[in-house]
């Protein structure tokens, strides 16, 4: 939750040739009250609570599932969703949106995160961020399932990531549209990064199981916005010929961990162009 002020005298990304607007985070509000409504009527060993976030709120789901963990207790089974949502940032771009290392960055978000998340928010590179918090909830809470989806060249992830990097070297221009070959470079740095983070938590997090999908698209849990490129949720099976709707069905349902279960890792490779 925060207020950031675009253009203003108080920020050192200024466009002259726009004018001053406030951007309103008011999301962990929304969290809270959905928190109380659920606390009220409490949830019982027999619910089932699968927190699910798409592109940004997949960084949301997982970074609040501390606090809607320890508001609600023991009770549930719990299960994590995280579509579309790699973590390839810059360093640039976590220093001034959580003020690293030991300050509030420009989001005011960081006092919202749970202490050992603040720890590893402070500490890690960008390159390590990610993979470091998919580790410290994996080992915190082994009952919970995180399941981790994204296609392997996802061209909005791609753009994020040069629009960070823009951001980082004082080049990026809200006014115009990025050159094609600038998107091209961005995808090709993006997608291995994305790949390996997607491996290394494989590796290190028992609890976790990944589903990387071929093409270009971005979103496998929502109808996006237009214009945005999306697989399609009940006929995507490009991972190991396994349906992704059958995956994440396994993954909630099947208590199973070896074997007769789709929820495994899975992957394109090597046929992830499509």
């Amino acid at each position: 939750t925060g207020d950031v002020h675009i253009g203003s005298a108080d920020t050192p990304y200024r466009y002259p040739s726009l004018p001053p607007w406030t951007v309103r985070h008011r999301g962990f509000d929304n969290l809270r009250v959905v928190l109380k409504w659920l606390q009220e009527h409490r949830l019982s060993p027999r619910h089932n609570l699968t927190l699910a976030g798409s592109s940004a709120g997949g960084y949301a789901a997982l970074f609040n599932f501390p606090v809607i963990r320890d508001a609600l207790g023991d009770g549930p089974r719990y299960s994590i969703i995280v579509d579309s949502a790699s973590g390839v940032l810059t360093d640039g771009f976590l220093d001034r949106a959580f003020g690293r290392p030991g300050a509030e960055g420009v989001w005011g978000a960081k006092g919202n995160l749970d202490p050992m998340l603040q720890v590893i928010v402070d500490r890690e590179p960008a390159e390590s961020l990610w993979v470091e918090v998919f580790r410290a909830i994996g080992d915190a809470y082994p009952d919970s399932r995180i399941a981790q989806s994204t296609t392997a060249f996802d061209a909005i992830q791609a753009s994020v990531l040069l629009t960070m990097q823009q951001v980082d070297d004082d080049s990026y221009d809200p006014t115009s549209a990025p050159f094609e070959a600038e998107l091209i470079a961005a995808l090709l740095e993006w997608s291995p990064k994305a790949r390996r983070a997607m491996w290394q938590t494989a590796l290190s997090v028992s609890n976790y199981k990944r589903y990387l999908a071929a093409g270009l698209g971005h979103i496998h849990l929502l109808d996006p916005p237009a214009g945005f490129e999306t697989p399609n949720y009940f006929e995507e099976d490009t991972a190991g010929n396994v349906r992704y709707v059958d995956w994440l069905e396994d993954m909630l349902n099947n208590r199973r961990l070896f074997f007769g279960t789709d929820w495994r890792n899975l992957s394109c490779f090597p046929r992830c162009i499509r």
